[in-house]
């Protein structure tokens, strides 16, 4: 049914006469009603937008848990200084940018530097838009210097995208919201931004964790993460985990805030990996 495909809404007058007329009974008069819709720009389509969200996942970037011990010791300034669903809102509009243009939108998702920035709907992000004369509140510009975008308020807009580093950003999963979606309270977490690489862009398919596996890493505050998950390359592990490991470990370049790092405990952070 195209309506409830595309829209989330009931059919349409023009959708409605169509099958009225007994024109929906052919591929042809449906692909004419679909194509009819996707290219009516005042039909809104929210379920393409929800496709990318469900594939990518970065919508959970909102239900990852940072308390604010974590957030203190990683250099945040105060309690009102953690809004996930500004990322989340600003990948959406990101997608819906890239998926309007049109041209070679997986590529483009994978490999664009560009990110709308501060455009989310809480208290804060309206601060910013109201306040075109002010400086950032403390969190719009927290979220800007993870993005490491250098803005003046009076040059900043929640209607077109900015370009992040190109050495240091490339595609939505370098994103702060995927980024931050794969991660857990305290940690970035390779071997499931690996998994999403293997299984969701690669085709492949990793079997689910035996009930018999202690699926936890040791707890050594003092060492990497890259270290301490040296306990799945314990042969009976290995043989799943490497086709994971080494595809998320290169993301070990930005922390589980989705910032952009080049140490980790004072080391250098280590990106080489494989496929």
């Amino acid at each position: 049914e195209p309506a409830a495909t595309l829209t989330d809404r009931e059919p349409d007058v023009a959708l409605r006469q169509a099958a009225a007329d007994g024109k929906l009974s052919s591929n042809a008069e449906i692909r004419a009603q679909v194509m009819r819709i996707l290219n009516d720009g005042e039909i809104d389509k929210p379920r393409i937008l929800r496709f990318f969200q469900e594939y990518f996942g970065y919508t959970r970037a909102i239900d990852v848990f940072k308390d604010s011990a974590t957030r203190k010791a990683a250099g945040f300034r105060g309690k009102n200084d953690w809004h996930p669903n500004f990322f989340v809102s600003d990948a959406d509009l990101l997608v819906q940018w890239i998926v309007e243009r049109d041209k070679d939108v997986l590529r483009e998702l994978l490999t664009t530097p560009k990110t709308f920035a501060v455009t989310g709907n809480t208290k804060a992000a309206n601060g910013v838009k109201k306040s075109p004369t002010k400086p950032f509140n403390a969190f719009a510009q927290t979220a800007l210097d993870i993005y490491e975008l250098k803005l003046e308020r009076k040059d900043w807009t929640d209607e077109r995208p900015f370009d992040m580093p190109r050495a240091h950003r490339m595609g939505l999963l370098t994103h702060p919201a995927w980024l931050i979606a794969h991660s857990t309270n305290f940690d970035n977490h390779a071997i499931h931004r690996g998994r999403w690489i293997r299984e969701r862009l690669l085709g492949g398919l990793i079997p689910d964790l035996p009930v018999t596996v202690d699926a936890q890493l040791p707890d050594e505050p003092d060492k990497p993460l890259r270290e301490r998950m040296r306990v799945t390359r314990k042969a009976y592990c290995w043989k799943c985990h490497q086709h994971m490991d080494p595809l998320g470990l290169p993301l070990e370049q930005f922390d589980h805030f989705g910032r952009f790092r080049t140490t980790e405990l004072k080391l250098p952070v280590d990106t080489s990996g494989g496929i």
